[in-house]
């Protein structure tokens, strides 16, 4: 769980915004937009100051941006999560203070619905299931004896519950800019609710089984928190498994499956 309010991570407010007197060309690819998900590669080596990349389902009212850092040079994938509609994804390089020019822009319409299962199966900037061959090994080892979604659901929960420790000291030491490193997390079994969020959406989804990374509050949660939900049987589901990891060390019992009521979702990935 987080000490701090860490939205600073995936979400900017962008004030300022300054024309650019050229585009890039060629960064943001939306090959695979059907599968709701844009695909950012930005190589120019022109830009001097920090990078961002804004998504906007520009038909919608109800629900905000979602902003995140760019890294340069690798394929960054993000989630069209915000529904149907027309959606601008937007480059950005960061000049000063909360000033921002626009390096590229491209505007597209997306088919995917929100709960669309497929949508929750792909690798993303901070779900990167996809290569962390570590990962995926050990989900298929221990998916083996499942038969079933919720079978697998389990064992994967369990492992991760009965080996992890939260790491209290990890959160005032994050920087701005922190994404999960799944792999990592699997290795040192230790790390805070982003990692364990990331680690059980990244080992679920790439055994087929969709999963929300999500960030708000919880009821009885200090500080701003990630957890996530789970589509077993048709049916989306609240999985903590931070919680769950610092109720079995403590020695007391839990529900894996928590009440909706009690969490105020501000983000899903």
């Amino acid at each position: 769980m987080y000490r701090r309010t860490v939205a600073i991570l995936l979400a900017f407010l962008l004030v300022g915004l300054i024309p650019a007197t050229a585009f890039a060309a060629g960064s943001i690819n939306t090959s695979q937009v059907g599968q709701g998900l844009v695909v950012v590669e930005f190589n120019d080596p022109t830009p001097q100051g920090h990078l961002r990349v804004t998504v906007e389902n520009t038909d919608r009212q109800d629900e905000r941006q979602y902003t995140y850092y760019l890294h340069p040079g690798v394929k960054n994938n993000f989630p069209l999560q915000m529904g149907r509609g027309q959606y601008r994804v937007t480059v950005l390089e960061h000049i000063e203070d909360n000033l921002y020019r626009p390096l590229e822009r491209e505007s597209f319409a997306v088919e995917v619905t929100k709960d669309d299962g497929e949508l929750y199966l792909q690798s993303v900037q901070n779900i990167p299931w996809d290569g962390a061959t570590v990962l995926v090994a050990k989900a298929r080892e221990l998916a083996t004896e499942g038969k079933g979604d919720e079978e697998q659901f389990h064992l994967i929960h369990n492992y991760i519950v009965e080996n992890m420790a939260y790491d209290c000291q990890k959160v005032d030491k994050l920087s701005s800019d922190y994404l999960p490193d799944v792999e990592k997390t699997l290795h040192c079994k230790k790390g805070i609710c982003y990692d364990f969020a990331s680690l059980l959406a990244s080992m679920l989804r790439s055994r087929g089984i969709p999963t929300k990374l999500v960030m708000g509050y919880g009821e009885g949660i200090n500080g701003y928190h990630a957890w996530n939900e789970v589509c077993l049987g048709g049916c989306w589901q609240v999985v903590d498994v931070t919680c769950d990891i610092q109720y079995r060390a403590a020695g007391q019992p839990f529900n894996i499956f928590k009440n909706q009521a009690t969490y105020e979702k501000t983000r899903e990935y």
